[in-house]
């Protein structure tokens, strides 16, 4: 999941007002592993970076109305598109009962199904060039974070799609 906060300038009706504490609700969303991509179109465009940087996406895209406004609109939502799959991932809540963390799986679908469960490992050492995933934390986990070539393979994929199932055993390396 992610937000796209498109504007015509910086926001002068929300509330709070101030740059800083909207930036602070875009670092809570990406601290739960929701990023936040901002666009902005027209004037009075300086503060969108502070929000993208709280948002965890580094620096805003700024439309300049001068040149081809769609163009780079699309351009921009074509780059959101492409970044917008992450290598770490809150582990969600079940809608019922218990969480099981020996029954949590992440499916990856590329812009080419089939669609393919990625093999948990132990940890970040145990990572291969075969990828995989595995938890923050074994005893308290709260995320989960690709392998490096599992990451390379999934940011690559402008259209693919990442899963996390809940309910059947989780499959190993």
């Amino acid at each position: 999941m992610i937000v796209v906060f498109a504007t015509d300038g910086d926001p002068t009706e929300c509330t709070p007002l101030d740059i800083p504490s909207i930036a602070n609700i875009a670092a809570a969303g990406a601290n739960s592993g929701i990023k936040t991509f901002v666009i902005g179109v027209g004037p009075s465009l300086g503060s969108l970076n502070q929000l993208a940087v709280g948002g965890g996406t580094g620096a805003a895209f700024i439309v300049d109305t001068n040149a081809n406004v769609v163009q780079q609109f699309k351009a921009a939502l074509a780059s959101i598109q492409k970044n917008a799959l992450g290598c770490e991932y809150t582990i969600p809540q079940p809608a019922m009962g218990m969480l099981d963390f020996g029954k949590i799986n992440v499916q990856y679908t590329p812009g080419v199904p089939p669609s393919q469960v990625l093999p948990n490992v132990a940890s970040a050492a145990a990572c291969t060039n075969a990828g995989g995933w595995y938890y923050d934390n074994n005893a308290a986990p709260t995320k989960i974070l690709f392998c490096p070539s599992t990451c390379t393979t999934v940011k690559a994929d402008s259209t693919g799609k990442v899963d996390i199932l809940l309910g059947c055993d989780t499959a190993h390396m």
